[in-house]
């Protein structure tokens, strides 16, 4: 038995890959995926950015490893010294590394000046 011929129809098709000028528009930018810790920060209120969650994260189990840790209130001071913020979610980017030596000789038998 023999197979009908189809005719395809791709009259609908024209306009797919047209500007509305009529000007080809080329293959879209498509940016690759991004690890949760490569997220972009958050605008801070002086616009500057923020540490990620993945930072503050760190910091907090950097606290958290020191012998003996670090207390709650003790890092909620000082975030509020170093930043000026009543939470660590205020971070700077420019202020987490400050933030991060304090906190790995803090349990050092380093002096605290919280």
């Amino acid at each position: 038995m023999k197979q009908p011929k189809v005719k395809c129809d791709h009259s609908g098709m024209d306009g797919v890959f047209q500007q509305r000028n009529g000007q080809p528009q080329g293959k879209p930018t498509v940016n690759p995926p991004q690890r949760k810790s490569e997220a972009p920060t958050q605008p801070g209120e002086g616009g500057g950015r923020l540490i990620s969650e993945a930072q503050r994260k760190r910091f907090y189990a950097i606290c958290k490893a020191q012998d003996p840790p670090i207390s709650d209130e003790k890092i909620k001071s000082k975030v509020y010294i170093v930043t000026g913020q009543e939470s660590s979610k205020g971070i700077p980017i420019e202020l987490y590394d400050e933030l991060v030596a304090w906190a790995e000789n803090t349990g050092n038998g380093a002096p605290d000046a919280a």
